[in-house]
């Protein structure tokens, strides 16, 4: 018996849900919440066999990162609606295994559920083609550190000094940077930036840049990669 725990906020969906899973064999809805804190508490407890997650400004890529931590043979799926392939990217390298959008068929929501059991790897067919078209690129610290102040409005000198670096090396950085990014120059690569940090949290596009004369300025905490 496959055990399902879901979160979702829309009460007509919930009911949906329900309806879905208790109509595949061998699988049971455990729980479904509107609240996120209350299902990982008991998701962390019971460690259901799939944990069916509707995205909302709740559901975050560190969620996501914490319960493959703590739940590691917990398998995640993901009902999505108006998110970037940055975010899906993303959500794929930190293990998800099912995506589905939201307006898939009930037929598509139990084939999903049914493979991602089998230990499958299941993306719908919509999404899977946005997913083509994109492509990861894989960041060294000091990289992850230049492309942050750079997203900041950061000048070659500002940023020099924040790192602790001289201008011609962050210079030689960016040059490298530029290439690797396949962009032409500082917008571009700020834009990247911004999109991936926005697929990650919010929160963090309003952190403070404190620009005061002789204080190093904090870049912002990008991810490893980020998705082109």
């Amino acid at each position: 018996m496959a055990v399902v725990a879901a979160y979702c906020t829309n009460p007509v969906m919930v009911e949906g849900l329900r309806s879905i899973i208790d109509a595949i064999a061998s699988f049971r809805l455990s729980q479904v919440s509107s609240e996120m804190d209350a299902l990982i508490s008991e998701a962390q407890e019971r460690k259901p066999d799939i944990l069916l997650l509707e995205v909302d400004s709740a559901v975050t890529l560190e969620l996501l990162r914490q319960i493959a931590i703590w739940a590691p043979s917990t398998f995640i799926v993901l009902r999505v609606g108006a998110v970037t392939t940055e975010f899906m990217s993303q959500a794929l390298q930190l293990g998800v295994r099912g995506i589905l959008s939201s307006k898939s068929s009930v037929k598509k929501h139990a084939e999903c559920l049914v493979e991602v059991n089998k230990g499958h790897v299941w993306v719908e067919k919509e999404v899977s083609q946005d997913l083509r078209h994109t492509s990861q690129v894989i960041l060294t610290p000091r990289q992850r550190q230049i492309m942050g102040l750079v997203s900041q409005g950061l000048s070659n000198k500002e940023i020099g000094w924040s790192l602790d670096v001289t201008e011609n090396t962050v210079k030689a950085y960016l040059s490298r940077l530029f290439d690797k990014m396949g962009v032409s120059d500082r917008l571009e690569l700020a834009l990247i930036v911004l999109r991936n940090i926005a697929a990650n949290d919010q929160s963090a596009l309003k952190q403070k840049v404190d620009r005061v004369p002789g204080h190093r300025v904090v870049p912002y905490d990008i991810p490893r990669y980020l998705t082109i």
